[in-house]
């Protein structure tokens, strides 16, 4: 599941940087897993990719995706060229 996470993720910045977006305009992420007893593979995989803060995170356990082989689906939510979370940050009084 920590490959496929990855790949989603690098897939959902990807999409981002093409709008002219990054990593740190995403404010919100829904996950959806196959198998909660690995959950923390999706941790693993949102730390290597977002840097302190993360985005708010809802994680969804399913019985299956579209396909039999995918583990996990990803949505994101950008607000684009913001630096979204930083500047909720800033907001906050927080640097």
């Amino acid at each position: 599941m920590l490959e496929q996470a990855r790949e989603a993720l690098r897939r959902v910045l990807a999409l981002i940087q093409a709008a002219g977006g990054t990593a740190d305009d995403v404010v919100k992420l829904t996950v959806y897993i196959c198998d909660m007893a690995r959950r923390t593979d999706i941790s693993t995989a949102r730390r290597e990719v977002f840097a302190e803060p993360l985005p708010c995170s809802t994680l969804i356990g399913v019985n299956a995706l579209v396909s039999p082989d995918l583990l996990v689906e990803i949505d994101a939510i950008a607000i684009l060229g913001s630096g979204g979370r930083q500047v909720a940050d800033r907001r906050h009084g927080r640097t």
